[in-house]
């Protein structure tokens, strides 16, 4: 299952703006990791899993069950958390500028991909 996840992390980092992606579970254990090295992986799944918790408890207080994404826009960059069901989440980090309508066809495609790549409940 792992080298499959692989191979889908590297196909997302291939997608133009892209600078880094990850599966991580809820509570912020790496599953794969594909950030580059600018980065800290332990450190954004970390806070990735910290945000994930609150998003959950802030719409279970108006009685949503769960979030499927959510987009963080930064002065450098957007973080975009896809909940890959019970025991997952897809982490994204891309560049400002990307066409946002084109990632969220993307995500669609790439979502379906880790669906199909072994044990991840989406």
């Amino acid at each position: 299952m792992r080298d499959n996840i692989e191979k889908v992390l590297k196909i997302i980092n291939k997608n133009p703006g892209v600078k880094g992606s990850m599966v991580m579970t809820r509570e912020g254990i790496i599953i794969s990791s594909d950030i580059g090295k600018e980065y800290k992986d332990d450190l954004i799944s970390a806070i990735s899993s910290s945000i994930c918790l609150t998003l959950r408890n802030s719409l279970s207080a108006i009685n949503q069950i769960e979030f499927s994404r959510y987009v963080i826009t930064c002065t450098k960059g957007r973080l975009f958390l896809i909940n890959l069901g019970k025991e997952a989440v897809l982490l994204i980090l891309t560049d400002l500028n990307i066409d946002i309508e084109q990632m969220n066809i993307f995500l669609f495609d790439v979502t379906n991909m880790l669906k199909r790549s072994g044990r991840i409940d989406i």
